[in-house]
């Protein structure tokens, strides 16, 4: 009977540790407030443009955890050192770009320092998930240059990082984010009038560079209640010399040809490309969708983001670079792959495989 009653009160301690942990810990961000006036908000969240599944994989989740502990491919990590591009800012010229990494984007448009999603940690707030895959050249808040825009897609923990926000804000203009996303920069200590919120299609010009909010197929949340309180989305971005596409997380939808007829054609289009799995779908779109979606937005070069730091799927860390490579042959579009770290413009794309010799050791 005493082991009993210690063995209750042992659990009831944990759960109370995880709720407090959860609700109370910033990581996890704030409640969003002032959303309710959005058409996409309905019946206490918002909702995707198609009615789909985030999930399609029947059983539970413990089923979907263990396929992704013992299922995976044995390459999912690599074994290997990838090799990477120490951040110059003194070549960031005006109308050049750089890949940091997963979903981050350093952009100088017409010269304001633009960067996308940035996260320079892991992609978890639990410490034993979402480390970041070793790269020879890490790169950090320290070598950024400062920071114009941030623009944010949804607030995903690879996607939106608390510690990074935290430690970037003091270089960082202004911020661009979905309905409900201020709320948790607001509570990591963010100035409310650094930060603007943004339903689909919602639009601002910032000295002559337009920002516009797109429709993407996904979801949001950061806890264990608040899934899709806060909006997702993707980003066009337009300047004097560039018009650029920014997916953040997405499923292939129909909805990226009406963007394309809206804010294309597009010079370059960074479109999601990993982290992807036949269950889901709906949410976040295969290599040969990626393709699909580029010709669809009427982009003339694809850069393929989202691939290449984390762990987050059961597929080989350079399957998605691989597959949409070979997807976009005799297609009227171009690929291009930098490393991390490396600086390019549009008219001098990077093309070099560099992945091929690593996968061979």
């Amino acid at each position: 009977m005493k082991k009993r009653y210690m063995g209750l009160i042992m659990i009831i301690t944990i759960v109370i540790g995880i709720v407090g942990f959860v609700n109370f810990h910033p990581v996890f961000g704030g409640k969003a407030t002032g959303i309710g006036f959005s058409p996409n908000y309905k019946d206490g969240k918002f909702q995707n443009i198609e009615n789909v599944a985030i999930n399609t994989q029947d059983g539970s989740i413990f089923s979907m955890i263990y396929d992704f502990l013992f299922n995976g491919s044995p390459e999912k990590v690599p074994k290997i050192t990838i090799p990477t591009k120490k951040i110059d800012n003194s070549k960031l010229s005006d109308n050049s770009f750089v890949w940091l990494g997963h979903s981050t984007v350093l952009m100088d448009i017409d010269q304001k320092k633009i960067i996308t999603d940035p996260v320079f940690y892991e992609a978890s707030p639990l410490l034993f998930g979402g480390k970041p895959f070793k790269y020879s050249h890490t790169p950090k808040i320290e070598d950024l240059p400062n920071i114009d825009v941030v623009v944010i897609s949804h607030d995903h923990y690879d996607h939106l990082d608390y510690k990074t926000i935290t430690e970037i804000d003091s270089k960082v203009g202004e911020y661009l984010v979905p309905l409900g996303v201020g709320s948790h920069l607001k509570k990591w200590g963010v100035k409310p009038e650094k930060i603007t919120e943004f339903d689909w299609y919602d639009s601002k010009n910032i000295e002559g560079i337009d920002f516009n909010f797109t429709p993407a197929q996904h979801f949001s949340g950061r806890g264990i209640t608040d899934r899709a309180s806060t909006l997702w989305g993707g980003w066009a971005i337009k300047g004097k010399e560039n018009n650029v596409y920014f997916s953040g997380d997405t499923g292939y939808f129909k909805e990226f040809k009406k963007i394309g007829e809206k804010f294309g054609p597009f010079d370059i289009a960074f479109l999601e490309n990993g982290a992807y799995n036949k269950n889901w779908k709906d949410i976040h779109m295969m290599p040969e969708e990626a393709v699909m979606a580029g010709l669809d937005l009427k982009a003339k070069t694809m850069m393929p983001i989202h691939w290449g730091k984390f762990d987050l799927s059961l597929h080989s860390w350079y399957e998605p670079i691989e597959r949409v490579t070979k997807a976009a042959k005799n297609k009227n579009i171009e690929v291009f792959h930098p490393q991390v770290g490396e600086i390019f413009e549009k008219n001098n794309l990077p093309k070099e495989k560099w992945w091929s010799e690593l996968i061979k050791k």
